[in-house]
Formats: C-alpha cells, structure tokens, sequence
C-alpha cells in the first residue's frame, strides 16, 4: 500500500465534502514487524486540511 497516495486520496475526499479535517486508520498485518512500530499517531496537512492517520 502506498500511504502517500492513500492520504492524497483522503485529502480529495475531504474537499468534495467539504470537511476540513478527517481520520485514518492503517493496519500493518506484517508478522515480522514489532507492534512498537506498528502502533502510531500522526497528523498529515495539506492545503489547509489535516488526515489524522493511526498506524494500528
């Protein structure tokens, strides 16, 4: 999965609507990886909107 592109799609999305803010939530299924780098919060802006994208 591309996250960049996943939160530029969100970003459109918010405009369409009208919103000026939204959430995301992103699941990483990756076995090998440690849930201390699978779990985290971070805001993305762009153009005035803001994602607030959960890694989980």
């Amino acid at each position: 999965m591309n996250l960049s592109f996943s939160i530029c799609e969100h970003l459109s999305q918010l405009s369409f609507v009208n919103n000026s803010s939204g959430w995301m939530a992103v699941f990483d299924v990756d076995s090998a990886k440690p849930w201390n780098e699978k779990i985290y919060a971070r805001d993305e802006t762009f153009d005035g909107k803001t994602i607030h994208v959960i890694g989980l």
